[in-house]
């Protein structure tokens, strides 16, 4: 599932879906099976930048427009919508890259 987060041009990938395939498919027949991978996410980079930046969790919360309950998700690691990492990019002028990274479980 592809998700536009419309503010901030920025297409990010939250769920990767693979294709397994067997042996070849023949005609009326598919032996495809859909699997759904789960990536954690890691926000280390964003509290690097605001130790960079001299900024305070706080100051972050204001400068995006995000409540503290948002902020403690990004502090505990937890999945947040992309509006959120929208906010945060464009408060901070910088992309998703920046703030963010996905590892594999």
């Amino acid at each position: 599932m592809w998700t536009f987060c419309a503010g901030c041009d920025i297409i990010i990938k939250i769920q990767i879906y693979m294709l397994k395939s067997g042996t070849p498919n023949t005609i009326g027949t598919s032996n495809k099976v859909n699997e759904v991978c789960y990536m954690t996410v890691s926000y280390k980079k964003l509290w690097k930048l605001l130790i960079d930046r001299d900024l305070k969790k706080k100051d972050l919360e204001e400068m995006a427009g995000v409540s503290h309950y948002v902020m403690n998700k990004l502090t505990h690691g937890d999945n947040v919508t992309t509006d959120v990492l929208c906010k945060v990019c464009k408060a901070l002028n910088c992309t998703v890259d920046d703030i963010m990274e996905m590892i594999d479980e």
